[in-house]
């Protein structure tokens, strides 16, 4: 156990400092540097802050909401009473909501699946309908004459030692990234034993589509 938390330990460092040197020591002509020929090109969606909750159903909801990428979904980021007739707003992201009636001792419903637009809940307790959908997918596609591969990470993530998804893309191919959150992080590598980095890119938001070129 001792030699594995060490060994975390080691990866966490190396990490950092390499993040270090690649980031603010750009006058250091590094073995594995970023190539400033590769470009990526980010369009951000337009969409609103917010997403709307209404209820049009006949009775009055408790609602237990989660973020989508949430692996245990133990603890609701929001837990609310939404009386029938109303609306509720909630910062735009992916969420999953289980769906309670609302009373003294609450009913338990129906679990939704992803959604991250407007909601509409209608219909009776047994037999709740619920309209809306997820958010847009964040598209990357890859525009260079060579396969590349492209790690995202959270927003905020100086190691960028363990990435949330990779994917390898070849020239002209596209993929679509259902699950990103709200903000990331997105590096592109020439594939390798020691991948090396191309372009780095933070912040950048769910829904955007992300052309990788090369000038």
């Amino acid at each position: 156990m001792k030699a594995i938390i060490n060994l975390i330990i080691v990866v966490l460092i190396i990490g950092a400092g390499y993040y270090f040197m690649e980031n603010y020591m750009p006058h250091i002509d590094l073995p594995f540097g970023k190539d400033d020929s590769y470009k990526l090109d980010i369009t951000s969606a337009k969409l609103p802050a917010n997403i709307t909750v209404t209820n049009n159903s006949d009775i009055n909801l408790r609602l237990h909401v989660f973020y989508a990428n949430d692996m245990v979904k133990a603890v609701a980021k929001y837990n609310d009473i939404l009386k029938k007739g109303k609306s509720i707003n909630y910062p735009r992201d992916n969420y999953v909501f289980n769906i309670w009636k609302s009373q003294f001792l609450d009913a338990h419903i129906k679990w939704t699946g992803t959604l991250g637009s407007d909601v509409i809940i209608t219909g009776t307790q047994n037999n709740l309908k619920i309209k809306g959908k997820a958010s847009p997918p964040t598209n990357i596609t890859n525009t260079v004459n060579e396969q590349l591969k492209v790690c995202t990470y959270n927003a905020g993530d100086l190691t960028q030692a363990i990435p949330l998804v990779c994917w390898n893309i070849g020239k002209d191919r596209s993929i679509n990234w259902k699950s990103a959150p709200k903000k990331f992080i997105v590096k592109v590598f020439s594939p390798a034993l020691l991948d090396i980095p191309l372009v780095t890119e933070s912040a950048v938001s769910q829904s955007s589509h992300l052309v990788i070129r090369k000038e």
